[in-house]
């Protein structure tokens, strides 16, 4: 015998144990079997010819766990331990990642286009995110608010900041109001929970996830008439008292405030200086407010 190594299969798991005879025993990088070489030094009876001679000197301890059996000269798989090749680390990161991927992009598809219970994305209410037409914002909504309460109908908007072409910006503040008549109209406290629904509109979603009761029994509620006047139509109007460029000013329409003897948009403004109220069906400045009516009484 030479003083190379031989190669004895485990008795456990059939990996080759790389052993040198002066030692007469090797431990299995596989299963840390001890394994020994056979009588008076020689191999075991499932010993392969050729099996003495010294090992690769670059394998290292548990690189290699059973004969490699490919073309001459091949790179064998190298183990990274328990018996996993490389390959199939590799493979399960690129699982890992393609699920990680897809849950964010699942995210990110549901945050445009599907949106969190209570938020409403622009995109499935056909609303331009970058040119947030007023009336539309108001319509828009009426699809949510009929499916909370079947009754229900457009009460009032809160436009903080309305350009002359009609648009809205949201950042501002914006918020448009639908109420059930039969819930806000209630002598019961407990039948006037959920009977209001604020619709708040953010840079790409519309909230609508809180619950507001009406604090009190609401009189005489009655729907308001559809808009002859829109806001483009006012905000065009109100382009000739210097509504331009940038500037923006406030429209409002509550109707414990802006129902008197007809109803009337509430238009506030630093830059052009106003604050006065215009018709809904004409558009035209309205001096004289007349009496309140009995239109509702707030929450």
């Amino acid at each position: 015998m030479n003083h190379g190594f031989a190669q004895v299969p485990c008795q456990k798991c059939g990996t080759i144990v790389w052993i040198s005879p002066q030692v007469g025993f090797g431990v299995c990088p596989q299963c840390h079997n001890q394994q020994a070489m056979g009588a008076a030094g020689a191999p075991g009876p499932t010993q392969p010819s050729g099996a003495y001679g010294a090992p690769p000197a670059a394998a290292p301890y548990g690189a290699i766990n059973k004969p490699q059996f490919g073309p001459a000269g091949a790179m064998p798989m190298p183990n990274m331990g328990g018996g996993f090749p490389v390959f199939k680390i590799m493979g399960g990161v690129v699982v890992a990642l393609l699920v990680a991927a897809g849950g964010i992009g699942f995210k990110m598809f549901k945050g445009k286009f599907v949106g969190e219970k209570g938020k409403a994305p622009y995109a499935t209410l056909k609303l331009d995110a970058d040119a947030l037409d007023g009336d539309d914002m108001r319509t828009s909504v009426e699809g949510i608010a009929t499916k909370w309460k079947k009754d229900a109908h457009w009460w009032s908007l809160n436009y903080q900041a309305v350009s002359a072409d009609g648009t809205v910006d949201p950042s501002k503040g914006a918020e448009v109001q639908y109420i059930s008549p039969k819930g806000v109209s209630q002598k019961s406290k407990k039948a006037r929970e959920d009977s209001v629904k604020k619709f708040k509109f953010g840079p790409s979603v519309v909230d609508h996830s809180q619950q507001w009761d009406a604090t009190n029994e609401w009189k005489g509620v009655e729907e308001p008439v559809e808009p002859a006047c829109t806001i483009k139509k006012l905000a065009k109007k109100l382009g000739e008292e210097g509504l331009k460029g940038d500037k923006t000013v406030r429209i409002t329409f509550d109707p414990k405030w802006d129902w008197k003897n007809e109803q009337l948009w509430h238009v506030i403004g630093e830059d052009p200086k106003i604050d006065a109220r215009y018709s809904m069906k004409t558009c035209e400045k309205v001096t004289d407010d007349g009496k309140a009516g009995g239109h509702g009484e707030g929450e």
